[in-house]
């Protein structure tokens, strides 16, 4: 696949280690209907809208936005392309592509036709993954939460939290964070002051209100407090608590999940199940540490080391320095006794498991590992009822997305997608997977109906051949 000319200055730039470097000029302010080194994905609970979080990591712009993406309007183009070439408008926001190298065709996509500008929002530049709270319920007011991390962008060492009330009406959505005339989220709308490094947030998805986020470097773990007296709040930072590795520079945390409680057959540790299990993965360490809070009190609790953490692959020490070591987790069922782990370095996805053992503690032993593509980070489930059950993982380096077959725990394809694929998103209804192609600045569509001739290609994208 092509990558766009300031994707592969991008790329450059962050290999050198120079991203500050790139940044030449005044920054421009940002574009409000596009799709530009996309990070992070939400699929709306209406399934009507895909938010999407532009990063901004080359700093050309004056800040990352948050979009909405329609997905009525999108999958209405896919149905019905106009030829390659073809004037685009937003009746019709959707053309086949031009043959590329090996002869194949997708149906392209115009981002500005698919998202409005009423729906989109600046937000601080490092804008990551995106997280999503339901205070009132599926039937809103949504509020999605987006952390940033400016150290290694503007040399100022602080992370935060945005965040963005969403109301869904018969007209559509509305999209509320005490914006401007340019769409620039108010400072009210913001967790600030947090450590720096901050990784994925994670919003906790047994009803405790608080949300969960590491950090990549210095081994802290970040409380958030989602029903602060204005909105979400910092309740607690447990400093070098994710510290298993030996290298005392690269040390920290990637991502969080929660382990399913069951009152009938809880853990110890989750005091029938009025405390969350929390697994989280070391980014640098090829393991896991597990963690609590205290919801009353919006207080982290850390367990010993020994009982607290996991080692999982035994990786050369050679291998590990500066290198991401472990990435994205996932419980892949809902009694939390199987819990998947990518790794990084070197590639592949590990199976886990967490049933309890005699003491009431879970196992937490390795059973399974295949390889995959390079550097995989990001993970993703597809678990149609009474269909073969699927685990998703982009791999960055090689524009690849692996896909196994969790029956068996078999690698039954590798799908061939754009340049810097990073978070996957599953529409469950329309049995899609949205890819986000942070370098080629575009959003991927498989197809995950089996019944399909097309089933497990890229079929579609967000984002023109025009514009690369």
């Amino acid at each position: 696949m092509t990558m766009r000319p300031s994707s592969v200055a991008l790329a450059a730039c962050m290999i050198a280690g120079m991203t500050a470097a790139c940044n030449s000029g005044e920054p421009q302010p940002p574009e409000l209907q596009a799709i530009r080194l996309p990070t992070g994905a939400k699929l709306a609970p209406d399934g009507a809208w895909l938010f999407v979080a532009n990063s901004n990591l080359d700093l050309q712009e004056q800040n990352s936005t948050l979009v909405a993406v329609s997905l009525e309007d999108l999958h209405a183009g896919l149905a019905a392309p106009r030829p390659a070439g073809a004037a685009l408008e937003a009746s019709a926001p959707c053309r086949w592509s031009e043959p590329d190298a090996e002869d194949r065709t997708i149906v392209e996509c115009d981002p500005a036709r698919l998202i409005a500008r009423e729906h989109s929002v600046q937000i601080p530049s490092g804008a990551g993954n995106i997280a999503l709270d339901l205070p009132a319920g599926a039937e809103g007011p949504w509020r999605l939460l987006v952390p940033s991390s400016l150290e290694r962008l503007t040399g100022t060492p602080t992370g935060m939290v945005s965040w963005i009330d969403v109301r869904s009406e018969r007209a559509g959505i509305i999209m509320d964070c005490g914006q401007d005339a340019a769409a620039q989220c108010a400072t009210e709308y913001q967790v600030a002051n947090l450590l720096p490094d901050t990784s994925r947030l994670t919003v906790d998805p047994l009803g405790a209100r608080v949300a969960y986020l590491p950090h990549l470097l210095g081994g802290a773990f970040t409380l958030i407090d989602l029903d602060g007296d204005f909105g979400p709040a910092l309740a607690a930072v447990r400093e070098n608590v994710l510290t298993e590795s030996t290298n005392t520079q690269f040390f920290g945390g990637f991502a969080a999940a929660v382990r399913p409680c069951d009152p009938a057959a809880a853990p110890r540790s989750t005091l029938e199940c009025t405390r969350p299990l929390i697994y989280v993965t070391q980014r640098f360490w090829p393991g896991l540490r597990t963690l609590s809070v205290n919801p009353g009190l919006k207080q982290i609790v850390a367990f010993a080391t020994g009982l607290g953490s996991t080692q999982l692959q035994d990786v050369e020490k050679a291998l590990i320095g500066d290198r991401p070591v472990t990435g994205d987790l996932a419980f892949e069922d809902p009694a939390g006794e199987r819990l998947l782990v990518v790794h990084t370095t070197p590639p592949a996805l590990s199976r886990i498991d967490t049933s309890l053992g005699p003491d009431g503690d879970p196992l937490d032993v390795e059973v399974a590992t295949i390889p995959l593509c390079r550097n995989p980070n990001l993970l993703a489930l597809h678990q149609p009822p009474g269909e073969e059950s699927l685990a998703l993982v982009s791999c960055y380096s090689d524009s690849q997305v692996a896909v196994v077959a969790l029956a068996t725990f078999t690698a039954v394809a590798t799908l061939d997608v754009e340049a810097g694929p990073n978070e996957l998103v599953v529409d469950h209804a329309r049995r899609k997977l949205y890819v986000v192609h942070t370098l080629a600045s575009t959003i991927g569509v498989v197809e995950l109906d089996a019944r399909s001739p097309d089933y497990l290609r890229i079929i579609g994208r967000v984002g023109l051949a025009s514009d690369e």
